[in-house]
């Protein structure tokens, strides 16, 4: 027993080594490896720093602030296709046209950018018509407005009353009730389009906890060396300054694919990526780390249903009378994302026994295949078709086979430490 446990200690066994003589088996084996190798490199992007690095996510948050004016009091009557136009010619700023007012906060610094409206004034709770818009608004009798029916899609609830002068059911809601049209007689042309010039500050605060701890994994979106003058006069762009944590609301639709003006008209949903990609490999002091932003439209610029973005708010004058505004606007939605990359020992030992293991996969292979053609050349007519194997083993075979005691295996010859074997020439009886 104690023999049998120093052997353990003492003693190194290895595999035998056979050499084949086979074109097919060693292009497979080739083939095989090289396949590996690609299809691992393609898996690192070609960056070997991943075999070696942790990953550790970022976590913080963003906060967004708007500024900006315009004005619309210099567009004049003819321009309009409503009859109250004097609602629609005022001073803005982004109290009126930024929802929430103090901008986005959170993980998701979302906001919302007003850029056309329709108002509807002076509404009271009554009974009026319904409008033509609506889609159960018709009528020829009053079997045709059941009451108390009402839909989504409806300004309020039915009374039981068809009115004749106008061929639309009565409804019990507040009136009168929006028409749905926009004010500028232009098509292609936003009430609101100043509202491109506005600004948009991004102040992102991150930190990668498992990477570590302390004011050393902390990083801001703002240089440590930006002064006030440079930020009340900086904007960023994608080539000439990407360290400028200002926006300009029109660039950030440009850059995102769309034209401002065709958006503006009905609204859109867009979003701004501030991506941290960190190496902390030569230490977190001396490792620059900063975000790169990606801007991209989310919903769909070409749907001919509901397209857009827009919402309804009310504002109250008193309890029975208020001003209803239907707002289309721009929502933006301001994302975190990346990661820090760090040298990490249990990385670098996983990704390489992992690799290894990968190209286990070429003998394995070939070896299921060569058994598979000794079996093929049992037959006849296989028996030209592969041609000849010829194996050669590193060490002397320490017992021969006879084919006529063992017809399924192969005539090993042994001779100064090498053994010559020829499948192809073997007959079975």
């Amino acid at each position: 027993m104690l023999q049998y446990f120093k052997s353990w200690v003492t003693i190194y066994s290895t595999s035998r080594q056979v050499q084949i003589k086979s074109t097919l088996l060693a292009v497979c084996q080739l083939l095989i490896v090289i396949t590996v190798w690609v299809a691992y490199l393609g898996s690192l992007n070609l960056n070997l720093k991943n075999v070696y690095q942790k990953s550790c996510p970022v976590q913080g948050a963003i906060v967004s602030k708007v500024k900006g004016h315009l004005s619309t009091e210099d567009i004049p009557d003819s321009a309009f296709k409503i009859s109250n136009p004097e609602l629609y010619r005022r001073i803005w700023d982004t109290s009126d046209l930024v929802f929430p007012p103090y901008g986005g906060d959170g993980q998701d610094g979302s906001f919302i950018a007003v850029t056309n409206l329709l108002i509807t004034p002076n509404q009271t709770r009554g009974v009026c018509a319904e409008s033509s818009k609506s889609n159960i608004a018709f009528c020829s009798k009053d079997k045709d407005c059941v009451r108390g029916k009402s839909v989504p899609t409806s300004s309020g609830v039915m009374t039981g009353k068809c009115m004749n002068d106008t061929g639309t059911c009565e409804i019990s809601a507040w009136c009168p009730v929006e028409q749905n049209i926009l004010p500028l007689k232009e098509k292609n042309r936003a009430l609101l389009e100043g509202v491109k010039d506005f600004t948009i500050m991004l102040k992102n605060s991150v930190e990668f906890p498992e990477c570590g701890k302390g004011q050393d994994y902390h990083r801001r979106n703002i240089l440590d060396n930006a002064t006030k003058q440079y930020l009340s006069s900086c904007s960023y762009h994608t080539h000439n300054d990407t360290m400028c944590p200002i926006f300009r609301l029109g660039d950030i639709i440009e850059w995102s694919g769309s034209n401002f003006s065709h958006v503006a008209l009905t609204g859109g949903v867009f979003r701004i990526e501030a991506n941290w990609d960190c190496d902390f490999d030569w230490g977190a002091k001396n490792s620059w780390c900063f975000p790169k932003y990606r801007f991209e439209r989310i919903d769909e610029p070409n749907a001919t249903i509901s397209p857009g973005w827009n919402f309804r708010t009310s504002f109250y004058h008193e309890e029975n009378r208020r001003t209803l505004i239907k707002m289309y606007g721009l929502k933006i939605l301001v994302v975190v994302s990346g990661s820090g990359k760090q040298f990490d020992f249990l990385q670098l030992i996983l990704a390489l026994g992992a690799t290894i293991g990968l190209f286990s996969v070429a003998p394995l292979f070939c070896d299921t295949l060569f058994e598979f053609l000794c079996y093929l050349k049992r037959f006849k007519p296989c028996q030209k078709m592969f041609g000849d194997f010829s194996v050669k083993s590193r060490y002397q075979g320490s017992e021969v086979y006879s084919p006529k005691s063992s017809p399924n295996k192969f005539e090993l010859a042994a001779s100064n430490n090498t053994i010559e074997e020829s499948i192809g020439s073997y007959k079975p009886s």
